[in-house]
């Protein structure tokens, strides 16, 4: 019997050819969306992490929880495999494999740390090609307390938080030199400032100027040490961000270290102007486009402004750095140890050191001082509210209301859309103590100097229990016709 061949059973087609792809057809940014959809989207990438699994280690977590009866109890089980989408892409072909490395390099914050599995190293073996396309990276000469990726210590251990982007510190972390200070005696100390003016070295070989965010945290005994840290970053270029941590707010070198890291991250990020930029001619533009843009400033708030005795609480003007605020251009999480109020340290992004609250506004000259009166009390809620200690048969709360609304000027009375009144009496006596004229004068400026129109006004009186009445010789009566009094006014 006459044999035939396979292939004349299978119908093949127009076959292409074997090196052509219809991926590749695609045109680059289709690509790069699909390449997002199979993982590789911003986020930090643990070096270390990397490296254990390599070893082909067989990972373990420790959880531990509380146990009312029972105690703490501690179980194991095995960690999630790590995500083989993004990395098996460098395996496609020599197109895909550049595309992908220059994504992964580009869209991620690539984390180091000394104490972890392959250390420094880590770092150091990376490819020039690698070190080029890198955008962000964070070094961790030291683990710290702080809330970075890396670690969430508490004073009752390591937790768990889904903010931070990396898991939390286990136990063997904090057996294994868990926030141990570099000092530069010790064999170790030392082999690691050698190894790491070698990093900064080949870091100011390939980097891009003002491309890459480099962010580092080590805890270090002084400043000197903390020099021998600093000074190889003078061999960098131009840095896009920089943030510098180095030490806890406790450390008895605080405001030394803390200038320090200013010091340098001004140096590695702000270029040198030969000449100051000409002035923006802000007051020739008209005054509807000049109020658009004093919106978007730091004069309108997101909450209310509080008044207590007589004055605007300065606490509302705080900085709180967060992730969103950090990294502002980015979706990924940061840490808030490079705030100086949270730790030694400095950063491009955190204005908390030289931030001066809105005041300035209103004294540059007379037009710019008009503009900002308008959009700050036209736009914000101010809630005028009594004291947060109350002295036995004292009350200061409504000549407070009326000390504040005296000091404003006619035009910020003017603007005032949205304003809330939450006095606190508590009897009759209260009212007979001059606080009754007071309140008096008080609606007769709102009545006479703002516009009543345009006005939201919010009068609340505070809640007080029977108990807390007695305590000052009042009784729920006596209160409501006090209530009675002002209401009538």
């Amino acid at each position: 019997m006459q044999q035939s061949k396979i292939h004349e059973y299978l119908s093949t087609g127009n076959s292409r050819h074997h090196n052509e792809s219809p991926f590749l057809s695609l045109p680059r940014s289709v690509r790069d969306k699909i390449y997002a959809m199979v993982g590789l989207r911003w986020d930090y990438v643990d070096l270390n992490r990397l490296a254990r699994w390599t070893q082909y280690q067989c990972l373990r977590k420790e959880k531990c929880w509380c146990d009312p009866e029972y105690g703490v109890q501690c179980w194991k089980w095995p960690e999630d495999p790590p995500r083989k989408s993004p990395y098996n892409l460098l395996l496609v072909n020599k197109t895909v494999s550049l595309e992908v490395k220059d994504l992964l390099y580009a869209r991620n914050c690539f984390a180091v740390c000394q104490r972890s599995p392959g250390n420094l190293n880590m770092l150091e073996s990376l490819s020039s090609r690698a070190m080029s396309g890198m955008q962000a990276l964070m070094v961790h000469l030291t683990p710290c307390r702080c809330l970075t990726p890396y670690c969430v210590v508490d004073d009752e251990g390591p937790i768990d938080d889904p903010s931070v982007g990396l898991e939390a510190c286990l136990h063997a972390a904090i057996d294994n030199r868990h926030d141990r200070i570099l000092g530069d005696v010790s064999r170790t100390d030392k082999a690691i400032l050698k190894q790491w003016g070698k990093i900064c070295s080949r870091l100011a070989t390939h980097i891009i100027p003002g491309k890459v965010k480099l962010f580092i945290v080590c805890h270090v005994r002084d400043t000197v040490v903390a020099e021998r840290i600093l000074r190889p970053l003078t061999q960098l270029p131009l840095l896009r961000d920089c943030g510098i941590c180095l030490g806890s707010t406790s450390h008895p070198e605080n405001s030394q270290l803390t200038s320090l890291a200013r010091h340098y991250v001004r140096l590695m990020t702000v270029p040198n102007h030969g000449t100051a930029p000409s002035p923006f001619p802000f007051l020739r533009l008209p005054t509807e486009i000049q109020l658009r843009i004093m919106r978007l400033s730091d004069l309108v708030l997101k909450r209310p402004i509080t008044i207590r005795e007589g004055r605007i609480e300065t606490r509302w003007q705080r900085h709180y750095c967060n992730g969103g605020e950090v990294w502002s251009d980015n979706s990924f999480f940061t840490p808030r140890c490079f705030c100086p109020v949270r730790c030694a340290a400095s950063q491009k992004r955190c204005d908390h050191a030289s931030y001066t609250g809105i005041f300035p506004y209103f004294l540059l000259n007379k037009a710019f001082t008009a503009v900002a009166t308008d959009v700050f009390y036209s736009l914000n809620t101010f809630v005028i509210t009594h004291s947060e200690s109350v002295e036995h048969g004292k009350t200061h709360d409504i000549e407070d209301i009326y000390r504040f609304l005296s000091r404003l000027s006619p035009r910020a009375l003017r603007k005032i859309r949205h304003l809330k009144i939450i006095p606190m009496i508590l009897g009759l006596d209260d009212l007979f103590n001059g606080i009754l004229h007071a309140w008096r004068k008080s609606i007769f400026i709102l009545a006479n100097q703002a516009d009543p129109s345009l006005l939201t006004l919010t009068i609340k009186m505070v809640e007080l229990s029977d108990d807390w009445l007695e305590q000052f010789g009042s009784s729920p009566s006596q209160f409501e016709d006090a209530l009675g009094h002002l209401v009538d006014i």
